[in-house]
């Protein structure tokens, strides 16, 4: 294990760590310790020496299998392109619409198209350009291929014809986050080409027969069966745990396992592995197969499980441990668990070093060690429970034990009602999915017959939606931690380590040692705690990036928070994506913090309001602040309805309000007005929220999407305007962000919150114009991430997520 852990260090060092760890850093400290063991003759040292090989040869490998990954130039990203594709996976159903995955034969690139407006045609699109041709020939990869609407009929092997945009996928915006296009990487793809509604699909040549096309055309037949035979949820429920597809599964489902601890049985992974594993394995032993029989026919069939789900990091996992415990059984080896974990991770490093960084990889192994290490420990500490509770008790608080410290890296929150929840759900899952797997091919072959068998398990279904809905709803479900370091993770793991090395009785430390590793556990914990609790010493506002929309933090150096807006999806689309609770509340907790002590809606647009909910969900709320504009946005229906279930205060935005947030901090609204006379324009936006936040002799204006007449109105009550950091309104249209506006601001910093190729052609290159005359240095969330404004009271700073503190004009 000590070997795949180095192996695994190196990556990690090359990929995250400083310049100096680099592979030739790594280099030069193995010689200096190599060297220093040949002088001194001394064992550790030598194994010191060895880890250090193995960090290298990480760090070396990570590094050469960079360089020859497909990556698409930057140039293609938002191009236009046509082409043809292989079909490699068929059209699944997709939250809006389908996808598929396509292997690329021949690209060509058009001109970058801005994203137009729904129901605006399209315009005639422009030949692609010679540089354009020669960026496409060098292309190759697999890509998602999107698209709304029915499906077409594309089968695995189908020569297709395609037309459509290209993106690399959003990066990270806001610090911590997992951007799309690392996501994408870490699944082998290069891309995602949207395709056109009208004709982006053409099939030119019909797939022949294959192996890759009759799995995809058993498992499109069991997606189908389950479906017919089940009704929504029961339907969704089974299909995200036999198969791995979430898309039939309620958005509210998936909330409540999520927040109960039961995710993991949302998605495939070596947990159902695992149970069709021993299911095969308890059915060998009754018909009392030779063990060579017995471990040849548990491979083949946990093979052609895994081709029916599709490779996940979990079950790779899983499948490589079974493959090398099968083999360990046919050559008549004893079985190391130890040795078949590390074994497992470092084929699956070996095979995609990036993997490492993957949630689900993570998580996986962790959990895994858990079961082997830390299991038995506990059970030998609850053997007076008796066997079977012993043994229940033991394996799921060794499971969450172990996945506890990157649930609270990753997540910041450590979900405690999952060790009764997974107590109760676990033996109900051993049965559903070898039931349902021994059901579905008679469900497929002979529906009337199967169909009524599918559905006797319906109430194990229906208990395991009891249990995800009881247990989401437990005060103590899940708790919230501060952002914990990669430090401290690794020491958690290390003192795990070292707990089970004594319990095992392989190490048996001193009481003085004790004494002096528990003194320093409780000094880390503590500092950390108290460090991460400390609010920050300057005044910072965080402009996050939720895409084509606004979230505001305000963080004071007294510690009190407020949040303006926490986006959403825009116009009339609706996909399902939370954005409140995907990134908004992530960010949040990321920032430490644990109270959001007001929240103020500057208008009840989708694309300000649509994450707010989900906000009000996840933190106690001290007050919120709401302009009262009357508007059917579904969001803001249930945002209203949140407040008066948790009885937050409430009030109305008006001019003349101020909210002091402590350390001399200010909210002062300056509009809307109950005198303000009728205003030209969008009436939503005429009647939305302005607000100055001041500090010292620095400020900030909030504008929210005001437009040019309430800009007007402003400026003929003589307001006071002038303020070093704009919050430029309405996402950069023209529409807002008048001559005479910016005039009055004078502003030094101007900030546009707005997604990247939206379809409103925002920011306006009238407004970019306005700005530059100005002489406002301009940031954007689109290009810049997160954008950080911090005050000491006397200047402000700025500084972005991708890009350097006081960069320039954007």
């Amino acid at each position: 294990m000590a070997i795949t852990a180095a192996f695994a260090g190196g990556i990690a060092l090359a990929d995250n760590g400083p310049a100096w760890l680099s592979p030739w850093g790594l280099l030069f400290v193995l010689g200096v310790a190599w060297t220093a063991s040949l002088l001194a003759r001394m064992d550790r040292v030598s194994t010191v020496s060895a880890v250090l090989v193995f960090a290298t040869l990480g760090a070396l490998y990570v590094s050469a299998f960079e360089q020859r990954e497909v990556r698409w130039p930057d140039l293609a990203d938002g191009r236009g392109v046509t082409g043809r594709v292989l079909i490699h996976a068929p059209p699944e159903p997709a939250p809006v619409g389908w996808r598929a995955i396509a292997r690329l034969q021949a690209v060509t690139f058009g001109e970058r198209e801005p994203r137009r407006p729904r129901g605006q045609r399209p315009a005639a699109r422009a030949g692609p350009s010679a540089t354009h041709e020669a960026v496409g020939s060098s292309i190759t990869g697999l890509v998602r291929l999107t698209g709304r609407g029915r499906s077409p009929a594309l089968r695995v092997g189908d020569e297709v014809a395609i037309r459509g945009r290209f993106r690399a996928g959003r990066l990270a915006g806001n610090p911590g986050e997992r951007g799309e296009r690392q996501a994408l990487r870490r699944r082998g793809l290069v891309g995602v080409i949207a395709v056109d509604p009208m004709g982006g699909v053409t099939v030119e040549r019909s797939g022949g027969l294959s192996l890759r096309g009759a799995i995809a055309k058993i498992r499109g037949r069991a997606l189908d069966a389950i479906l017919q035979a089940l009704p929504p949820p029961r339907s969704g429920l089974l299909l995200s745990l036999l198969l791995g597809v979430e898309t039939h599964l309620p958005p509210e489902v998936y909330q409540q396992f999520s927040r109960a601890g039961l995710i993991h049985l949302m998605v495939v992974s070596g947990t159902q592995v695992a149970i069709v594993a021993g299911a095969l394995s308890v059915a060998a032993r009754l018909a009392r197969l030779p063990p060579w029989v017995s471990a040849i026919a548990i491979t083949t069939c946990v093979m052609a499980f895994t081709a029916v789900v599709g490779w996940a990091p979990s079950i790779g996992r899983a499948v490589l441990m079974t493959l090398v415990a099968a083999a360990g059984t046919l050559v008549g080896r004893e079985r190391d668990r130890g040795a078949t974990l590390a074994a497992a991770a470092l084929s699956l490093l070996a095979l995609y070093p990036s993997v490492l960084f993957d949630i689900g990889f993570q998580l996986s192994f962790a959990a895994t060690w858990g079961l082997l290490f830390i299991a038995p420990a506990l059970r030998r500490r609850v053997a007076g429970l008796g066997p079977r509770l012993s043994g229940a008790l033991a394996v799921t608080l060794g499971a969450q034990a172990a996945v506890a410290p990157l649930l609270a890296a990753h997540f910041q929150s450590i979900p405690l009602g999952g060790i009764v929840a997974n107590l109760l759900a676990l033996p109900i899952v051993a049965v559903l999915v070898p039931v349902g797997f021994a059901v579905l091919p008679l469900t497929i072959a002979v529906p009337a017959v199967g169909a009524p068998l599918l559905r006797m398990i319906a109430p194990g279904l229906d208990a395991l939606m009891w249990i995800g809905a009881r247990f989401a709803d437990v005060p103590w479900a899940m708790v919230v931690t501060p952002p914990v370091p990669s430090v401290m993770v690794v020491a958690v793991y290390a003192a795990l380590g070292a707990a089970v090395a004594v319990s095992a009785g392989s190490w048996r430390p001193s009481r003085a040692q004790r004494a002096t590793a528990w003194a320093v556990i409780v000094v880390c914990v503590g500092g950390w705690y108290e460090a991460s609790a400390r609010p920050p010493s300057l005044l910072t506002v965080t402009v996050l990036d939720v895409g084509q929309g606004d979230a505001i933090l305000v963080q004071s150096p007294s510690g009190r928070t407020v949040l303006i807006d926490a986006g959403g999806e825009i116009g009339a689309e609706r996909t399902g994506w939370d954005v409140g609770r995907m990134r908004v509340v992530p960010a949040l907790r990321r920032a430490a913090v644990r109270r959001v002590d007001v929240v103020m809606l500057s208008h009840p647009h989708e694309d300000h309001v649509g994450g707010l909910p989900a906000v009000v969900e996840n933190f106690p709320v001290g007050l919120v602040l709401d302009p009262g504009v009357p508007h059917p946005s579904p969001s803001y229906a249930r945002f209203l309805r949140l407040i008066e279930a948790r009885r937050i205060p409430y009030r109305q935005a008006r001019d003349g309000l101020r909210v002091e947030l402590g350390a001399g901090v200010a909210l002062s609204i300056l509009h809307p007005s109950d005198a303000a006379p009728p205003l030209e324009g969008d009436q939503v936006h005429a009647r939305g929220t302005a607000a100055r936040l001041t500090y010292g002799s620095t400020a900030m204006l909030l504008t929210g999407d005001v437009e040019a007449p309430v800009e007007r109105y402003l400026i003929e009550r003589g307001l006071p305007l002038a303020s070093q950091v704009l919050k430029v309104g309405h996402h950069g249209s023209r529409t807002s962000t008048s001559v005479e506006f910016v005039a009055r601001v004078r502003p030094q910093i101007a900030v546009i919150s707005l997604g990247a190729d939206n379809a409103f052609g925002h920011p306006h290159a009238v407004t970019i114009d306005v700005l530059t005359t100005a002489g406002a240095a301009i940031y954007r969330t689109d290009r810049d991430g997160a954008v950080q404004i911090t005050s000491d009271g006397t200047a402000v700073r700025a500084s972005t997520y991708r890009g350097a503190v006081g960069a320039g004009v954007r």
